[in-house]
C-alpha cells in the first residue's frame, strides 16, 4: 500500500487548524490509500517538516496534548503552499516534481538549454534509466519539451506551470547569469513570489 510523502502530509495538516499525531493519522486513514498507514512512517514525515521549517511542534495547554501546526513565519511556507494547492488543482504530479532529481534536471536545462541525456547524466549524476523515468515524469506534466528522440534531446518547456515552480527554488545569481535566452524570465521570478505573497485567494486557501 502507498504510504504519504511529506508533501501528502502537509496538505492533509493545513485541512487542520492544528492536530495531535493521532488526528493527523486518523485524517489520512480516511483515504482509502493510507488505510494501512503505519504510524512510524507519519512520524518520520512529520519530522521532515519540521526539519524544513514547514511545521511546528506546539504544546496546547487547555487539551494538555501536543499539537502539529503549519508554520507560516517560514518565507518559503506561502510558496509551498500555493504549488501544492495549484498542483491538486491540475493534477500534476507534485510528489514527483518536488524531488531533487527533478530539480536537478530543470536546473541543468535551465543553465545549458537543449540537453541530451548523456550529458544530463554527465552534470547530474544520475543513472541514466532514472533519467528516462523522470524526462517522462517532467514531459507529462509539461515541464520539458522532446526536440529529438533519436538521440534524445529535451528542452525546458517555459509556462505558468515551469515559472511557478522556479519560485519554489534559490536560484543562485550566478545561474542567473548564465541562463541566456531564459534570463529576463528567471528575473521575473521575485515578482511572482510577491504575487504569491500579496494574493488574497490564495492566502485563503493557505491560511
Amino acid at each position: 500500500m502507498p504510504t504519504p510523502t511529506k508533501w501528502d502530509t502537509l496538505l492533509y495538516l493545513s485541512f487542520t487548524e492544528g492536530a495531535t499525531f493521532t488526528e493527523l493519522s486518523d485524517t489520512l486513514r480516511h483515504n482509502i490509500l493510507f488505510e494501512n498507514l503505519n504510524n512510524r512512517m507519519l512520524y518520520k514525515r512529520v519530522h521532515e517538516l519540521i526539519n524544513a521549517g514547514l511545521v511546528i511542534r506546539k504544546r496546547q495547554s487547555t487539551r494538555k496534548k501536543t499539537i502539529y501546526c503549519l508554520n507560516h513565519g517560514t518565507p518559503s511556507f506561502n510558496n509551498f503552499m500555493a504549488f501544492l494547492l495549484w498542483s491538486r488543482k491540475e493534477g500534476l504530479d507534485y510528489n514527483n516534481l518536488l524531488t531533487k532529481w527533478a530539480q536537478d534536471i530543470l536546473l541543468t536545462l535551465i543553465e545549458h538549454g537543449p540537453t541530451s541525456l548523456k550529458t544530463l547524466h554527465e552534470h547530474t549524476g544520475i543513472s541514466k534509466s532514472s533519467l528516462t523515468k523522470y524526462i517522462k515524469i517532467l514531459n507529462e506534466n509539461r515541464f520539458v519539451r522532446t526536440l529529438k528522440r533519436k538521440p534524445l534531446c529535451i528542452d525546458i518547456n517555459l509556462n505558468d506551470r515551469t515559472l511557478f515552480y522556479l519560485t519554489l527554488l534559490q536560484l543562485s545569481p550566478s545561474l542567473g547569469k548564465m541562463t541566456g535566452k531564459y534570463r529576463e524570465l528567471i528575473q521575473e521570478i521575485d515578482i511572482i513570489k510577491e504575487g504569491i505573497k500579496d494574493s488574497d485567494e490564495l492566502l485563503e486557501l493557505i491560511h
